[in-house]
Protein backbone atom coordinates (compact mmCIF):
# COMPACT_ATOMS: atom_id res chain seq x y z
CA UNK A 1 0.00 0.00 0.00
CA UNK A 2 2.50 2.54 0.77
CA UNK A 3 4.40 1.78 -2.35
CA UNK A 4 7.43 4.19 -1.70
CA UNK A 5 8.29 2.80 2.01
CA UNK A 6 10.49 -0.62 2.20
CA UNK A 7 9.35 -2.99 5.10
CA UNK A 8 12.03 -5.02 7.06
CA UNK A 9 11.36 -8.59 7.33
CA UNK A 10 9.58 -9.92 10.06
CA UNK A 11 8.44 -6.64 11.64
CA UNK A 12 4.94 -4.98 10.89
CA UNK A 13 5.74 -1.50 10.47
CA UNK A 14 1.55 -0.95 9.57
CA UNK A 15 -0.33 1.04 12.13
CA UNK A 16 -4.01 -0.54 12.88
CA UNK A 17 -6.62 1.41 10.85
CA UNK A 18 -7.49 3.20 7.48
CA UNK A 19 -5.59 5.61 5.37
CA UNK A 20 -7.18 8.77 3.62
CA UNK A 21 -4.65 10.12 0.64
CA UNK A 22 -4.38 13.86 -0.24
CA UNK A 23 -3.11 15.12 -3.21
CA UNK A 24 -2.37 18.88 -3.13
CA UNK A 25 -0.83 20.41 -6.33
CA UNK A 26 1.04 24.09 -6.55
CA UNK A 27 -2.31 25.88 -6.99
CA UNK A 28 -3.43 24.55 -3.14
CA UNK A 29 -5.74 22.01 -4.61
CA UNK A 30 -6.85 19.15 -2.66
CA UNK A 31 -7.60 15.54 -3.67
CA UNK A 32 -8.76 13.48 -1.68
CA UNK A 33 -8.36 9.42 -2.64
CA UNK A 34 -9.77 6.24 -0.65
CA UNK A 35 -7.22 3.56 -0.87
CA UNK A 36 -7.48 0.54 -2.67
CA UNK A 37 -7.49 -1.68 -0.33
CA UNK A 38 -7.96 -0.17 3.49
CA UNK A 39 -6.07 -1.27 6.41
CA UNK A 40 -8.97 -2.85 8.53
CA UNK A 41 -8.71 -2.02 12.61
CA UNK A 42 -7.00 -4.06 14.72
CA UNK A 43 -8.76 -4.85 17.85
CA UNK A 44 -7.09 -6.13 20.85
CA UNK A 45 -8.40 -9.32 22.13
CA UNK A 46 -8.73 -7.74 25.76
CA UNK A 47 -8.91 -4.71 27.26
CA UNK A 48 -5.95 -5.22 29.48
CA UNK A 49 -4.08 -6.18 26.59
CA UNK A 50 -5.05 -2.20 25.28
CA UNK A 51 -3.98 -0.70 28.16
CA UNK A 52 -0.81 -2.00 28.25
CA UNK A 53 -0.29 -0.77 24.65
CA UNK A 54 -1.00 2.45 25.77
CA UNK A 55 0.95 2.08 28.82
CA UNK A 56 4.05 1.06 27.66
CA UNK A 57 4.23 2.13 23.41
CA UNK A 58 2.75 0.25 20.34
CA UNK A 59 5.80 0.68 18.48
CA UNK A 60 9.04 0.76 20.66
CA UNK A 61 10.94 -0.17 17.97
CA UNK A 62 10.32 3.05 15.41
CA UNK A 63 10.47 4.94 18.43
CA UNK A 64 13.74 4.08 19.51
CA UNK A 65 15.43 4.60 15.65
CA UNK A 66 13.35 7.80 15.58
CA UNK A 67 15.57 9.01 18.62
CA UNK A 68 18.76 7.00 17.87
CA UNK A 69 19.69 8.64 14.22
CA UNK A 70 19.24 11.95 15.38
CA UNK A 71 21.57 11.42 18.78
CA UNK A 72 24.13 9.47 16.65
CA UNK A 73 24.52 12.39 14.38
CA UNK A 74 24.86 15.26 17.29
CA UNK A 75 26.89 12.89 19.05
CA UNK A 76 29.31 12.25 16.50
CA UNK A 77 29.44 16.06 15.77
CA UNK A 78 30.11 17.01 19.89
CA UNK A 79 32.46 14.01 20.55
CA UNK A 80 33.65 12.69 17.35
CA UNK A 81 36.73 14.97 17.50
CA UNK A 82 37.61 14.24 20.82
CA UNK A 83 38.08 10.56 19.60
CA UNK A 84 39.52 11.42 16.10
CA UNK A 85 41.22 14.55 15.91
CA UNK A 86 42.26 16.07 12.94
CA UNK A 87 40.37 13.46 11.14
CA UNK A 88 37.39 15.31 9.41
CA UNK A 89 36.20 13.35 6.80
CA UNK A 90 35.10 10.44 8.67
CA UNK A 91 33.28 12.01 10.96
CA UNK A 92 31.45 14.09 8.41
CA UNK A 93 30.72 10.91 6.41
CA UNK A 94 29.43 9.66 9.93
CA UNK A 95 27.07 12.79 10.30
CA UNK A 96 25.60 12.50 6.49
CA UNK A 97 24.89 9.06 7.08
CA UNK A 98 23.05 9.31 10.53
CA UNK A 99 21.29 12.69 9.12
CA UNK A 100 20.33 10.57 5.84
CA UNK A 101 19.07 7.71 7.53
CA UNK A 102 17.21 10.39 10.62
CA UNK A 103 15.53 11.72 7.19
CA UNK A 104 14.22 8.18 5.59
CA UNK A 105 13.02 6.99 8.90
CA UNK A 106 11.08 10.27 9.85
CA UNK A 107 9.80 10.36 6.68
CA UNK A 108 8.42 6.81 5.37
CA UNK A 109 8.14 4.90 9.03
CA UNK A 110 7.96 6.73 12.60
CA UNK A 111 5.43 9.62 10.89
CA UNK A 112 3.23 6.22 9.54
CA UNK A 113 3.79 4.82 12.99
CA UNK A 114 3.74 7.52 15.79
CA UNK A 115 1.05 10.14 14.31
CA UNK A 116 -0.30 8.45 11.14
CA UNK A 117 0.48 10.74 8.64
CA UNK A 118 3.02 10.32 5.69
CA UNK A 119 4.33 12.76 3.04
CA UNK A 120 6.18 12.94 -0.32
CA UNK A 121 6.83 15.38 -3.31
CA UNK A 122 6.24 14.19 -7.18
CA UNK A 123 6.75 16.10 -9.89
CA UNK A 124 4.72 15.82 -12.86
CA UNK A 125 5.24 15.70 -16.97
CA UNK A 126 4.51 19.47 -16.93
CA UNK A 127 6.87 20.10 -13.81
CA UNK A 128 4.09 21.43 -11.66
CA UNK A 129 5.25 20.02 -7.91
CA UNK A 130 2.42 18.17 -5.95
CA UNK A 131 2.10 17.42 -2.37
CA UNK A 132 0.77 14.18 -1.77
CA UNK A 133 -0.04 13.54 2.22
CA UNK A 134 -1.24 10.30 3.79
CA UNK A 135 -3.64 10.52 6.89
CA UNK A 136 -4.79 7.60 9.69
CA UNK A 137 -8.43 8.42 9.89
CA UNK A 138 -8.74 6.74 13.26
CA UNK A 139 -6.37 8.57 15.50
CA UNK A 140 -7.41 6.72 18.43
CA UNK A 141 -5.35 3.57 17.09
CA UNK A 142 -2.12 6.09 18.13
CA UNK A 143 -0.25 5.95 21.62
CA UNK A 144 -0.68 9.91 22.83
CA UNK A 145 3.04 9.71 24.34
CA UNK A 146 4.39 8.71 21.17
CA UNK A 147 2.47 11.25 19.24
CA UNK A 148 4.11 13.98 21.90
CA UNK A 149 7.36 12.79 21.62
CA UNK A 150 7.35 12.72 17.98
CA UNK A 151 6.56 16.59 17.29
CA UNK A 152 8.89 17.44 20.25
CA UNK A 153 11.74 16.00 18.46
CA UNK A 154 11.00 17.36 15.13
CA UNK A 155 10.91 20.74 16.16
CA UNK A 156 13.62 20.70 18.97
CA UNK A 157 16.45 19.03 16.70
CA UNK A 158 16.70 21.54 13.98
CA UNK A 159 16.39 23.73 16.56
CA UNK A 160 20.02 21.96 18.65
CA UNK A 161 21.44 22.15 14.80
CA UNK A 162 20.66 26.10 14.71
CA UNK A 163 22.33 26.92 17.87
CA UNK A 164 25.35 24.27 16.73
CA UNK A 165 25.94 26.14 13.61
CA UNK A 166 25.62 30.07 15.43
CA UNK A 167 28.54 28.36 17.84
CA UNK A 168 30.73 27.37 14.63
CA UNK A 169 30.25 30.44 12.12
CA UNK A 170 34.03 30.90 12.16
CA UNK A 171 34.94 26.61 11.17
CA UNK A 172 33.41 26.98 7.56
CA UNK A 173 33.85 22.88 6.99
CA UNK A 174 31.49 22.13 10.20
CA UNK A 175 29.43 24.64 9.45
CA UNK A 176 28.55 22.62 6.02
CA UNK A 177 27.57 19.74 7.80
CA UNK A 178 24.76 22.01 10.51
CA UNK A 179 23.46 23.11 7.01
CA UNK A 180 22.88 19.80 6.17
CA UNK A 181 21.33 18.71 8.69
CA UNK A 182 18.92 22.15 8.99
CA UNK A 183 17.87 21.26 5.50
CA UNK A 184 17.08 17.69 6.04
CA UNK A 185 15.02 17.92 9.27
CA UNK A 186 13.72 21.29 8.11
CA UNK A 187 12.37 19.29 4.76
CA UNK A 188 10.56 17.32 7.00
CA UNK A 189 8.79 19.84 9.01
CA UNK A 190 7.16 21.14 5.97
CA UNK A 191 5.98 18.26 5.20
CA UNK A 192 4.64 16.84 8.33
CA UNK A 193 2.92 20.69 9.40
CA UNK A 194 1.33 20.82 5.76
CA UNK A 195 0.16 16.76 6.32
CA UNK A 196 -1.01 17.79 9.80
CA UNK A 197 -2.86 20.56 8.31
CA UNK A 198 -4.79 19.18 5.53
CA UNK A 199 -5.93 16.13 7.94
CA UNK A 200 -7.62 19.24 10.24
CA UNK A 201 -8.81 20.22 7.03
CA UNK A 202 -10.38 16.88 6.42
CA UNK A 203 -11.96 16.44 9.69
CA UNK A 204 -13.37 19.59 9.74
CA UNK A 205 -15.35 19.18 6.49
CA UNK A 206 -16.52 15.82 7.12
CA UNK A 207 -17.69 17.38 10.94
CA UNK A 208 -19.39 19.97 8.89
CA UNK A 209 -20.97 17.48 5.79
CA UNK A 210 -22.69 15.41 8.98
CA UNK A 211 -24.08 18.13 10.73
CA UNK A 212 -25.08 19.35 7.41
CA UNK A 213 -26.39 16.21 6.40
CA UNK A 214 -28.15 15.94 9.54
CA UNK A 215 -29.92 19.35 9.55
CA UNK A 216 -31.27 18.62 6.20
CA UNK A 217 -32.82 15.22 6.91
CA UNK A 218 -34.54 16.96 10.36
CA UNK A 219 -36.13 19.54 7.86
CA UNK A 220 -37.47 16.69 5.33
CA UNK A 221 -38.60 14.68 8.11
CA UNK A 222 -40.55 17.91 9.76
CA UNK A 223 -41.64 18.62 6.15
CA UNK A 224 -43.25 14.99 5.96
CA UNK A 225 -44.96 15.28 9.20
CA UNK A 226 -46.63 18.28 8.42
Amino acid sequence: FFDRCSVMQGVNFEPAGKYATLEEDHSHHVIHHEPEDPIQPQHTSTETHADTLQREGKHPLAYFFHIFFKASAIAIYLFGSLLFPHQFVPLFVGIVLSLAFDFWTVKNVTGRLLVGLRWWNEVKDDGTNVWIFESLEDKSVLHKGEQTMFWITLFAVPAIWVLLGISTLLRPNWLVVCGIAIALNGANIVGYVKCAKQARKKAQGMVTDFFLKRAISNAFGSSSKA
